[in-house]
């Protein structure tokens, strides 16, 4: 895991506006994504800096070569959901599976384990911490999702730890580091 980190997703990927929260309307939206992660790209590799990709399992479909494109630059790769779904709208099952999807996509084209999570919108709330638990059963060890205050979209407003915290969970012995976000540029 990166100090350094970027989600990857295109500009409609949008959680505030109802119009493009829904797969379907994505086609008729011009595409970014390619030329900005380039960009990115460049100056990482001018500093010699690296970092962590949450990307969506979306990208890897849409994309394949930009996921491989960071992965050749020796970043690494994590997910950030299959289509950019807020974890609190979802039930347990229904992030299960939409885990599952972005993980097998971002692995398939990467050709190696993603074992990093960031949620959409900081979106894994205190109500929903069963996702840890899930995120530990799917094969994850380093969650990024919490968010030490309110947000639009969640937020852990008394997460105390500004360290890693490894923490347990009910499925036995098997634990997840969490790693809070410390600053936001947005």
């Amino acid at each position: 895991m990166h100090i350094l980190s970027f989600d990857i997703e295109e500009w409609f990927h949008l959680l505030e506006h109802d119009a493009v929260r829904q797969e379907t309307s994505w086609s008729s939206f011009d595409r970014k994504l390619p030329r900005m992660l380039g960009r990115i790209l460049g100056l990482l590799d001018e500093t010699g800096v690296k970092a962590t990709f949450f990307c969506l399992g979306w990208v890897a479909r849409e994309y394949p070569e930009l996921i491989r494109e960071i992965d050749r630059a020796g970043h690494e790769i994590g997910s950030h959901s299959d289509v950019h779904t807020l974890i609190f709208e979802q039930s347990r099952r229904q992030f299960r599976d939409e885990l599952r999807r972005s993980k097998d996509s971002l692995e398939q084209v990467a050709g190696k384990p993603v074992r990093t999570f960031r949620a959409p919108g900081f979106s894994l709330t205190p109500p929903c911490s069963w996702a840890f638990e899930v995120l530990v059963e799917e094969g994850f060890a380093v969650d990024c999702s919490v968010f030490p205050a309110r947000r639009a979209h969640g937020g852990f407003p008394n997460f105390g730890s500004a360290r890693p915290l490894r923490i347990g969970t009910p499925s036995g012995g098997s634990r997840i580091t969490l790693l809070r976000v410390l600053t936001s540029l947005f």
